[in-house]
């Protein structure tokens, strides 16, 4: 099935859209409120959105200063912080290469940063 991943940034949330254009999923939360905050699934301004060739779905979580791992259906799966000197607002994108390896686009320390997978 093919979908569309939308960052709803300033509603803080993922839209994930079907082929015909309807709305099959939705997370983040709760309210659009940016709660800032290590909840899981929860976001404050989403920022970047990717999806792995294994079919997981990384976002950027901006003022959460972390990458949060969901199943396709919304499922939280991990996440991982990318700043050591919080709050930096650091994570502003974010792909996955084919091995696995992450690379988050670092906006206040102006670098790429690169996750691998554990073994």
């Amino acid at each position: 099935m093919t979908i569309l991943f939308i960052a709803d940034g300033y509603n803080d949330r993922v839209i994930a859209i079907n082929k015909n254009g309807e709305v099959i999923t939705k997370w983040g939360g709760p309210f659009a409120l940016n709660i800032y905050g290590s909840f899981n699934g929860w976001f404050t301004t989403v920022t970047g959105i990717t999806v792995s060739p294994k079919g997981a779905v990384f976002v950027a979580d901006f003022y959460n200063d972390r990458v949060q791992k969901f199943k396709p259906d919304g499922t939280f799966l991990n996440s991982f912080s990318i700043s050591s000197d919080a709050p930096t607002h650091t994570a502003i994108a974010v792909t996955v290469a084919d091995d696995g390896t992450v690379f988050v686009a670092d906006y206040a320390n102006h670098q790429i940063q690169k996750w691998q997978p554990g073994g």
